[in-house]
């Protein structure tokens, strides 16, 4: 008599595992597209590594970066602008705006007392940040390793591939 109730409790679970499993899927696949397709109209997906936006944006999260026509850009607002020599980016709020004899832009970290020493010039901006993921980065950037990706994706992996085989093995018999 108890084989009923066990076999059910077995089948909720699966069940409840296969629904976790697809809803973890479409959450990496949308994201995934996400991160492929935005490039092509000019959103940016980066990590922050560094702390000098807090608590506003914390060291580590993800700032999806949209485009923006300088002209539009006003005081308090976070854009994310390149270095004078393009080799690296950085997220700051606007703490002024210039427009004489150029436009240009003051821009200070949240976490920093003083503004930075060069003003940003309208060639200088990637956009301005749309909207930021906490914590999302450390987690990325965990992946990239080589003991994130075996966490990831090659255990999970190898558990989906066996248990498929031991599925089609079973209806075999």
């Amino acid at each position: 008599m108890d084989t009923p109730n066990l076999n059910s409790g077995k089948h909720q679970l699966k069940r409840a595992g296969r629904v976790a499993a697809i809803l973890l899927l479409i959450l990496i696949i949308s994201g995934s597209l996400f991160t492929i397709i935005s490039p092509f109209f000019g959103w940016r997906v980066e990590v922050v590594i560094s702390g000098s936006m807090e608590p506003a944006i914390q060291t580590g999260s993800v700032v999806i970066i949209r485009p923006v026509i300088p002209d539009t850009i006003r005081k308090g607002d976070i854009i994310m602008y390149s270095s004078l020599d393009k080799k690296s980016l950085t997220t700051h709020r606007v703490a002024d705006v210039e427009s004489k004899p150029i436009l240009q832009f003051i821009t200070r970290g949240d976490a920093n007392s003083n503004s930075d020493i060069n003003p940003v010039t309208p060639g200088q901006i990637v956009g301005v940040v749309a909207f930021t993921i906490p914590y999302l980065g450390l987690f990325t950037q965990f992946i990239k390793t080589p003991p994130g990706f075996i966490l990831f994706f090659l255990i999970p992996a190898v558990f989906l591939i066996g248990r498929e085989v031991l599925d089609l093995w079973k209806e075999m018999e």
